[in-house]
């Protein structure tokens, strides 16, 4: 197979666990030629480590006409880049799938893919289960429940928590509603929850977000029913250390999209 080229956009901590794993797993199947990130100091010492170009602009990034470009850097960032990048051919691999959650701005980047040939890659984050999923999908009229469990920690300065304190002490319901609100009210926490939306084709699925002290994992149950099938998936993940609002498991999800898409053998 011929060596493949990625650029990453942001450089946090779930980026590096990305390329670090990648690059370890993978010797010799794929190179990060580039990586563009919103703190030139942050971005420049990640490109050091990577021996890899230092973006200052998505247009620098284009110009190296890498063959994915894989993002790390929130839903916002999915919003500004994502489409220019399909345009020029480069399939984007959107970590941030909240930002899907806007009818508009999915349709808007399924057409720009489907004109220049690129693709746009959803991948399951902290959740799992997508081809399962897609089953569901299939047959049509699935009913889905999300759940998300998570330390108060995490949750906290999410608008839609407006500007209240969580308890320390006690578990309490911080959400219960659709997933577009979801989102809007916690965009750094239930990227799960839209992502599956999308992968059962379900836009009317029902998330609960539920804080629970002392809790060191984040847990996402996910509730799946249709006319032939049944079935209940929970998954628990350790938050990332330098962001907790993130589970690590994000990050290796998109190492495990790439080693799929290298290897002979595919498991769906």
């Amino acid at each position: 197979m011929k060596q493949k080229t990625i650029a990453l956009i942001g450089c946090g901590a779930l980026a590096h666990i990305f390329a670090r794993n990648l690059l370890r797993l993978m010797p010799g199947t794929y190179r990060i030629v580039g990586v563009f990130g919103r703190t030139p100091l942050h971005a420049e010492s990640f490109a050091e480590t990577l021996s890899c170009r230092r973006c200052r602009d998505l247009s620098e990034l284009i110009a190296l006409k890498p063959d994915y470009c894989v993002e790390f850097a929130g839903g916002g960032a999915v919003r500004e880049y994502a489409e220019s990048v399909l345009k020029a051919g480069i399939s984007f691999v959107a970590a941030s799938s909240g930002a899907l959650a806007d009818d508009a701005l999915k349709a808007k980047l399924e057409k720009a893919a489907e004109e220049a040939g690129s693709k746009l890659y959803i991948p399951c984050g902290a959740v799992g289960g997508f081809d399962l999923m897609q089953i569901y999908a299939l047959r049509g009229g699935a009913k889905v429940e999300i759940g998300n469990r998570k330390a108060p920690r995490s949750l906290e300065g999410a608008p839609g928590l407006k500007g209240r304190v969580l308890s320390q002490e006690k578990e309490e319901v911080v959400f219960s509603g659709g997933v577009k609100e979801a989102i809007a009210g916690f965009p750094k926490n239930v990227n799960v929850a839209v992502a599956t939306s999308l992968a059962t084709a379900a836009p009317d699925a029902r998330v609960t977000i539920t804080s629970v002290p002392g809790l060191r994992e984040n847990i996402h149950s996910v509730r799946l029913s249709n006319g032939l099938m049944h079935a209940e998936l929970t998954i628990a993940s350790n938050p990332d250390p330098a962001n907790p609002k993130s589970s690590t498991s994000a990050a290796w999800s998109v190492v495990a999209l790439f080693k799929n898409m290298a290897s002979p053998v595919v498991y769906w």
